[in-house]
């Protein structure tokens, strides 16, 4: 069973409801295309993002010295801000 354009755009004339439900609901399918697009977008940005910035994270972690227990305290905790 196929439904032509043509016989579309004739049940459209003849039925005006029907004409604004195709409406609406081609609308929703731009709308819901657009969201798709956009989010794919910004989560591939966000992958080639993390993955460009792996050798700084490396990096500052390999910086970061370890210490030991009694430095730890002498320098006193850690602060909020550091954390996490």
């Amino acid at each position: 069973m196929v439904l032509k354009r043509d016989d579309l755009l004739e049940v459209a004339r003849e039925f005006e409801q029907a004409d604004r439900q195709l409406r609406r609901a081609q609308i929703r399918a731009a709308v819901r295309r657009a969201f798709l697009t956009s989010a794919a977008a910004e989560k591939q940005e966000r992958k080639n993002r993390s993955i460009s910035s792996i050798p700084d994270l490396q990096r500052e972690r390999s910086s970061r010295s370890i210490k030991r227990p009694a430095e730890r305290v002498a320098n006193g905790p850690p602060a909020w801000g550091r954390l996490g």
